[in-house]
Formats: structure tokens, sequence, C-alpha cells
């Protein structure tokens, strides 16, 4: 099932975890950054995989919008 970024968002809004995995869905660094705003507000957990493309400083940049709340599966 393919959601729209909006939905993620919402979704870690309300405290929702997720697993993304990025070989399924295409979701835009930052669209991934406020989805990890979101959860960091809410305290809900997230779970990127498959993040082969994603570069280190992209990486950085979700991870300090979640704020503890993501986690990046390598």
């Amino acid at each position: 099932m393919i959601f729209l970024p909006q939905n993620l968002i919402q979704i870690a809004q309300n405290g929702g975890g997720l697993i993304i995995d990025l070989n399924k869905q295409i979701i835009l660094p930052q669209h991934l950054i406020e989805i990890a705003n979101a959860a960091s507000n809410s305290g809900a957990k997230i779970i990127i995989k498959n993040i082969r493309f994603m570069t280190p400083e992209m990486m950085v940049q979700i991870a300090r919008a979640g704020k503890g709340t993501v986690i990046f599966e390598i």
C-alpha cells in the first residue's frame, strides 16, 4: 500500500510509530524531515530502512528533526 507523505506525517503526529522502507515507497528527504519532526512532538518512533541513496548530510538533518525518535537501519 502506498501512503502519501501527509498521511505518514499525520500518523506520526498522533503517536503512531512507522517503519519506512525506501525500497517500497519513494519519500523525498524533506518529507522524511517533516515526518521526523512530527514524531519528535508525539514521541513516536520512526525506523527508516534501505537508505542506500541517502547521504550522511540528509541523515543528519532527519535525525536532528527527530530529536532521538529516528532509527536508521544500516
